[in-house]
């Protein structure tokens, strides 16, 4: 995930610092995860609505895992708000659109594609044109010019 959005990142022209701070950010995205109990992360079928319900906290849970570190809102933007969605439909606070930071919207898709690229217990892995094509097809949630900007490079 960071590697994709560092590659975004270079392509779109950010300095050294903006690179340093989404990259920082992305590897971070899923820290909350190690809070989540390990017998939902590694479920091989689909979770219940209550395991969905730990697994959504680790957005937030990452946060308050890192407060005392006193992180920069570019770091901890990133990890709240790589599952919203433009069109309001994610989590954890179902922001919108520009409600959501330039970086997250970079790191959200970045993680998409990972999620679709690799290897789950409970899904058949697809290749990168198949989770690009995912990624158009649900274009009221993801930013069209940062899907875009990915198949260019990838191509």
């Amino acid at each position: 995930v960071a590697m994709i959005s560092l590659m975004m990142a270079v392509e779109l022209g950010y300095s050294d610092e903006e690179l340093f701070n989404i990259g920082l950010g992305a590897l971070l995205h899923d820290v909350g995860k190690l809070l989540v109990p390990k017998n939902i992360l590694q479920k091989s079928g689909p979770l219940t609505d209550i395991e969905m319900s730990y697994m959504r906290q680790h957005c937030e849970l990452g946060m308050s895992s890192l407060e005392g570190f006193n992180l920069p809102k570019e770091y901890t933007n990133i990890i709240l708000q790589h599952h919203e969605r433009l069109d309001g439909s994610g989590y954890p606070k179902g922001l919108k659109g520009d409600e959501i930071c330039r970086n997250a919207k970079i790191v959200m898709i970045a993680d998409a594609v990972d999620a679709i690229t690799s290897y789950r217990p409970y899904k058949q892995l697809q290749n990168m044109d198949f989770a690009i094509k995912e990624l158009r097809n649900d274009g009221q949630k993801y930013s069209q010019e940062f899907v875009d900007l990915l198949d260019k490079i990838l191509k």
